[in-house]
């Protein structure tokens, strides 16, 4: 008998006597830094918080200027995640020589934009909206710490356009504790960069609000925002004249068990129209919505 042969048939009763086969060891699964990143934003409490695809409401709300009432109807998601990571390392403030990622949790929302005529609801436009986030990590520690050492280091709650107007918009507590509530200023920082320029909200800068704080959002434009005012309810906000400005309010839940919630603003989109033989179509395409965090004292 060959020795190959003598070999194969060592190895069949092996696995068919020991119950690991031959070896003794437990089976190790190792995860990958990608792993570690997307299980931050998948499972941990502030990760299912800031990228919740849970963002709109089905109340109704006044639609632009046209004082006209509405509501979202959405009939499907669909998510994207998209990670980066640095191939050499850099320095980060406090931290040297460390490695950088950069995750992109990109939302689709298809549905439609519904009139409200009295008792009869009627389609105002079909919609596509499309919301694009960025969790920002560094790895200042080694693989046997939590998620192999990567710590979360800053969002950004949507895309960077030079064209988006910032206006003078901040929200103020009862206390006269005031957070900026622009959009992203800036693109996120670029991986595999050796500089440290990019825009990101570190959650040192995020402020912590009381349970049942009231909170005002002060612009200098009409918005309309998107807030959860209790556990697991979000209502539609439309601000209203203050002076030259506008304001909306808004009470910190007494209930609420979650350190960071998302205020959304819903931002004007634009139009593709279709036409299918004598019929014309259009489709409310919107790209700029974006999301600020504030933080509850629990």
């Amino acid at each position: 008998m060959s020795r190959i042969v003598k070999l194969i048939l060592i190895s069949i009763l092996c696995v068919g006597l020991m119950p690991d086969g031959c070896s003794k060891s437990p089976s190790v699964i190792e995860y990958s830094y990608d792993d570690m990143i997307r299980s931050f934003i998948l499972d941990s409490e502030t990760g299912q918080t800031l990228f919740s695809p849970n963002l709109y409401s089905t109340e109704s709300f006044l639609f632009g200027d046209s004082g006209q009432l509405c509501f979202y109807g959405f009939d499907s998601t669909k998510r994207s995640i998209n990670i980066a990571i640095a191939k050499r390392p850099k320095d980060i403030p406090p931290y040297n020589g460390i490695y950088d990622a950069l995750a992109a949790v990109t939302d689709k929302y298809f549905g439609k934009l519904m009139r409200i005529n009295g008792i009869d609801t009627t389609l105002a436009y079909e919609m596509q909206n499309s919301i694009v986030r960025y969790g920002y990590f560094i790895k200042p520690f080694d693989d046997w710490y939590p998620y192999r050492g990567w710590e979360f280091w800053g969002f950004v709650g949507g895309k960077y356009s030079s064209e988006l107007p910032s206006g003078n918009r901040f929200i103020m507590g009862s206390d006269g504790m005031t957070m900026p509530a622009l959009p992203p200023q800036g693109e996120p920082p670029a991986i595999n960069s050796q500089s440290n320029s990019g825009y990101y909200i570190n959650f040192d800068d995020v402020k912590k609000f009381t349970r049942g704080d009231s909170i005002t959002l002060h612009s200098r434009e009409k918005d309309l925002i998107f807030v959860e005012t209790a556990p697991g309810i979000i209502k539609p906000l439309t601000t209203i004249p203050d002076g030259n400005n506008y304001r909306a309010g808004w009470m910190v839940s007494s209930e609420t068990n979650k350190l960071y919630h998302l205020l959304l603003f819903d931002r004007a989109g634009y139009f593709v129209v279709d036409t299918i033989g004598q019929i014309i179509e259009s489709t409310l395409i919107k790209t700029d919505d974006y999301l600020i965090p504030f933080g509850v004292k629990l």
